[in-house]
C-alpha cells in the first residue's frame, strides 16, 4: 500500500555545486534536486555514501542510490521570493596541505588557495515522497521523518550546512494518475515536456488589476543519475503560480488532499 507524506526541509545556508563550474568561483543550484535529496534521506537512514578513493570498486553503486533510487519525489520551493533563494558570495582560505601547492615545472611551490562559493541562504523546501507501506526500509523512512530521527546527521550540499525538518503530513491520494481536463495549478516543479510556451501560451498578460503576482521560474536541475556514466543527467523545470493547460501532458501528476492543508496538484519523478 502506496501513501504520500510530506516535510519541510530547511538550512540556514545551503550549497548545492553545480560540478560544471570551478574556475574562479562554485555555483549553487537553485532548488533542492532528486540526487541530492537521495543523500539526505541516506543520511537519515544510515545508508553508506560514496567512500574514499581506493575503498569502492569501479562503478559501484553508494548504498542510498541503490536503495532509494525507485523512490519517487515531488519538490516545492517554500518561504522563497517566487521559487528563488537569497544567495551570497563567501570567500574562504583552504588551509589542507595538498590544496595549498602548485606545481611549476615540476616543482611544487607553497601557495594560498582561495575559494569564492556561492551560498544560499535559508533555503527551505516542501518534499513529498511517495512512499510504500510494506516496504521495510520505505517503511522505516516514514517513522523517521515522522519522529525527526536520523541515524547520520543530514545536510544541505555539505557538512558546513546541517538541515532540519519540520511539519510531517500524510497525504490522501485523490487520483494517481491526474489528468486534468481544464486550466490547473501546479504545486511542485516539474519537468517540462517542450521547449515551446505552450503551457502558459493564454496567460502571457496579466490584467494590472490582478492582484497576485504571477511568476515563472525556470532551473536546469539534475533529475537524477546518467545510466552509464558518474554524472547528473540534467531536466529542464519549471516552478510557477500560472494555471496550465491540460494539452500540456505531463506525466507523473498526482492529486492529493488533506483536511488541514486542502487539495494539491504535484508531480512526483
Amino acid at each position: 500500500m502506496k501513501k504520500i507524506v510530506s516535510v519541510d526541509f530547511y538550512a540556514q545556508f545551503g550549497f548545492l555545486k553545480k560540478p560544471d563550474i570551478n574556475d574562479g568561483i562554485y555555483l549553487t543550484y537553485n532548488c533542492l534536486h532528486k540526487p541530492a535529496l537521495q543523500g539526505i534521506l541516506g543520511a537519515i537512514l544510515g545508508f553508506g555514501g560514496y567512500s574514499l578513493e581506493g575503498e569502492m570498486e569501479e562503478n559501484q553503486i553508494p548504498e542510498y542510490r541503490e536503495k532509494l533510487g525507485g523512490i519517487r519525489i515531488g519538490i516545492s520551493p517554500i518561504k522563497s521570493s517566487n521559487g528563488n533563494f537569497k544567495k551570497d558570495v563567501i570567500r574562504f582560505t583552504n588551509t589542507v596541505g595538498y590544496a595549498n601547492v602548485i606545481v611549476k615545472k615540476k616543482q611544487q611551490i607553497p601557495s594560498t588557495l582561495i575559494i569564492n562559493e556561492q551560498t544560499l541562504i535559508k533555503p527551505s523546501y516542501r518534499v513529498f515522497i511517495e512512499l510504500d507501506i510494506n516496504n521495510e526500509i520505505e517503511s522505516k523512512l516514514d517513522l523517521c521523518l515522522k519522529n525527526q530521527e536520523a541515524e547520520y546527521i543530514p545536510y544541505l550540499g555539505k557538512n558546513d550546512h546541517q538541515l532540519w525538518w519540520e511539519n510531517y503530513v500524510e497525504w490522501n491520494i485523490d487520483d494517481t494518475d491526474y489528468i486534468p481536463e481544464k486550466e490547473y495549478n501546479l504545486d511542485s516543479i516539474f519537468l517540462k515536456p517542450y521547449e515551446d510556451e505552450k503551457l502558459l501560451k493564454s496567460q502571457r498578460r496579466v490584467s494590472l488589476g490582478d492582484s497576485k503576482e504571477k511568476f515563472a521560474y525556470f532551473e536546469r536541475l539534475p533529475k537524477g543519475w546518467h545510466k552509464a556514466l558518474p554524472h547528473y543527467e540534467l531536466g529542464e523545470f519549471l516552478y510557477t503560480n500560472y494555471q496550465l493547460q491540460p494539452e500540456a501532458k505531463l506525466s507523473g501528476l498526482v492529486k492529493i488532499y488533506n483536511v488541514q492543508r486542502g487539495n494539491y496538484v504535484i508531480q512526483l519523478f
